[in-house]
C-alpha cells in the first residue's frame, strides 16, 4: 500500500514537472518571431529594391538629360555648321565669278582705246558696262571682290581690301575665343568646335586671297600680250581672248548653279544667259575679222599678180 502511494506521488511529481517545462515552451509560440522577422526582412528588401528603383531612375533620367543636352548642342552646332559651309560656298563661286568680271572691265577698258576695228571698239565698251552691272549683283555674296580696283595691285582700294581680309580674320579668331568661355554643357564641346571653324574661316580668307593672286597673275600676262598688238593685230588678239574666257566662265558657272544656295544660283544662271551672249557676239565679231583679213590679203595678191 505505502508502495503504491509513493509510485503515485512519483508519477505525479514527474507529470508537474512535465508540466512547468512544457507551459513556458508552449507560450513561447516560435511560429510568431519567424513570421515577424520574415516582414522584417520583406521590409528592409522592399525599401532596398524602392532605393534601387529609384537611384535607376535618377540616373536615366540623368543620362537622359545629359544626352538631350548633347543632342541640342550637337543640332545647334550642325546647324550652324551647315549654315557656315554654305555660306562660305556661296562666297567661294561668288569670289570666283565675280573676280572674272573684274578681269573684263580692265580688259574692256584697254579694248575701248585700242581696238581700231569698229565693231571690236563697240564690243569692248559693252563689256565694261555689263560686267560692272553684274558686279554689283554679286555684291552680297562676295562685297571685297565686288570692290573697284579689287585687281589694281597699286591702288588704295586694293589695299583697304587686304586690311579687310586682315580684320576679318582677327574678328573671327576673337569671336572663337569668345565662343569657348560658355558655361554649361554646351561649352564642353564648343571649344573643339571653335577651333575647327576657327581652321576653317582662316583657310576660307586665305583661299580667297590666293585666288585674287591668280587673278591679278591672268590679268597682267593678259594686259602684257595686248600691249605687245597694234590695229588688226590686236583686235584679233583680243577678241581670241574674249571667246576663251567667256567659255570658261561658262564652264564655271554651270558647275556653280548646282552647289550654289538657291539665292545664288539664280544670279549665277542670269550671268550665264548673259556669258553666252557674249560669246556668240565674239565669236560672229571673229570671223567678220577673219573673213576681213581674207579679203585684203586676197586683194593684194591680185594687185601683185597684176602689176607683174
Amino acid at each position: 500500500m505505502l508502495r503504491n502511494v509513493l509510485f503515485a506521488s512519483a508519477i505525479l511529481s514527474v507529470t508537474g514537472s512535465c508540466s512547468l517545462f512544457a507551459a513556458p515552451k508552449a507560450a513561447e509560440d516560435p511560429a510568431k518571431p519567424a513570421a515577424q522577422q520574415d516582414q522584417a526582412e520583406k521590409a528592409t528588401n522592399d525599401q532596398a529594391t524602392g532605393d534601387k528603383a529609384a537611384g535607376d531612375k535618377a540616373t536615366n533620367e540623368s543620362r537622359s538629360n545629359d544626352k538631350s543636352v548633347n543632342e541640342r548642342g550637337d543640332k545647334s552646332r550642325d546647324g550652324h555648321s551647315a549654315h557656315d559651309h554654305a555660306k562660305h560656298a556661296d562666297h567661294a563661286f561668288a569670289t570666283c565669278v565675280a573676280l572674272g568680271n573684274q578681269e573684263e572691265v580692265a580688259l574692256g577698258q584697254i579694248g575701248t582705246k585700242k581696238a581700231e576695228h569698229e565693231e571690236v571698239k563697240k564690243f569692248a565698251a559693252m563689256l565694261v558696262a555689263d560686267h560692272h552691272k553684274y558686279l554689283t549683283k554679286l555684291q552680297k555674296f562676295a562685297p571685297e571682290a565686288t570692290k573697284p580696283g579689287y585687281l589694281d595691285a597699286t591702288s588704295a582700294d586694293t589695299r583697304e581690301v587686304r586690311n579687310t581680309d586682315a580684320r576679318n580674320t582677327d574678328k573671327n579668331a576673337v569671336q572663337q575665343a569668345a565662343a569657348t568661355e560658355q558655361s554649361g554643357a554646351d561649352a564642353k564641346i564648343q571649344p573643339t568646335a571653335g577651333t575647327r571653324d576657327g581652321d576653317k574661316d582662316k583657310a576660307h580668307v586665305k583661299m580667297a586671297q590666293v585666288e585674287r593672286e591668280v587673278a591679278l597673275e591672268c590679268l597682267k600676262s593678259s594686259k602684257e600680250k595686248l600691249d605687245s598688238k597694234t590695229g588688226a593685230e590686236f583686235d584679233k588678239c583680243f577678241m581670241g581672248q574674249q571667246i576663251a574666257m567667256h567659255a570658261g566662265m561658262r564652264a564655271k558657272l554651270i558647275v556653280f548653279q548646282r552647289h550654289a544656295s538657291p539665292e545664288l544660283a539664280e544670279v549665277l544662271a542670269a550671268g550665264q544667259k548673259k556669258t553666252e551672249e557674249h560669246l556668240a557676239m565674239a565669236e560672229e565679231i571673229m570671223k567678220s575679222l577673219d573673213s576681213g583679213s581674207a579679203s585684203t590679203t586676197s586683194a593684194k595678191a591680185a594687185k601683185a599678180e597684176k602689176s607683174e
